[in-house]
């Protein structure tokens, strides 16, 4: 209770002296919890705050039904992650940072002929999904963004070091953005690719 007297003491000091305060992408007179009332409170926050609202919405009209529940879904997780920092500015900045990240990967451009050229078994490659889940980091435990379905044509960008099963984790593009996607749930189209489970 007085944390909350304290943030509205602060925020009408700040209107009665003319300074209006940084402005986030909800309403801060309906700020609940500490998290809420230091983004009000900082400017900084306050525009990163403005930032992840336009990414987020950038991202869901790239994103199919089932790919914008995902979304929402990995956003509401994340909302819950930010509140946790309480008012530690350090980890609400740190939150904000690698979600910007995670919705900026998500908002990138479909394949493209630059994917296509490649040399014989490198990256980027060719290759189909064997039906799996595209995440927005690599491992079993990353948010799900995206179901590839089965045949589904994506290109292989990144193998990254993270393995699960014995099959490493690659960063793709798919139609509709990027994610991560087990190798064992990949086949490589004409050229193997090490780390996936076939050739298509």
């Amino acid at each position: 209770m007085r944390a909350l007297s304290s943030s509205l003491a602060v925020l009408f000091l700040l209107a009665w002296v003319g300074i209006a305060p940084a402005q986030p992408s909800f309403d801060c007179a309906t700020a609940t919890g500490a998290a809420e009332r230091a983004i009000c409170l900082s400017p900084r926050l306050s525009a990163d705050d403005r930032r992840l609202d336009e990414a987020y919405r950038r991202a869901r009209s790239s994103l199919g039904d089932a790919e914008r529940e995902a979304l929402r879904a990995g956003q509401r997780d994340w909302i819950r992650r930010r509140n946790a920092c309480g008012a530690d500015p350090a980890c609400l900045a740190e939150a904000y940072r690698s979600r910007l990240q995670e919705l900026g990967t998500l908002a990138a451009p479909p394949p493209g002929p630059a994917d296509e050229a490649a040399p014989a078994g490198g990256l980027p490659s060719l290759a189909r999904s064997l039906g799996g889940i595209a995440r927005v980091e690599p491992g079993p435990n990353g948010t799900a963004i995206a179901v590839t379905a089965p045949g589904e044509r994506v290109t292989l960008i990144e193998k990254t070091g993270v393995i699960s099963a014995g099959y490493p984790w690659f960063l793709i593009r798919f139609e509709g953005g990027r994610g991560y996607q087990w190798g064992g749930d990949l086949c490589t189209e004409g050229v193997p690719q090490p780390g996936t489970r076939r050739t298509c």
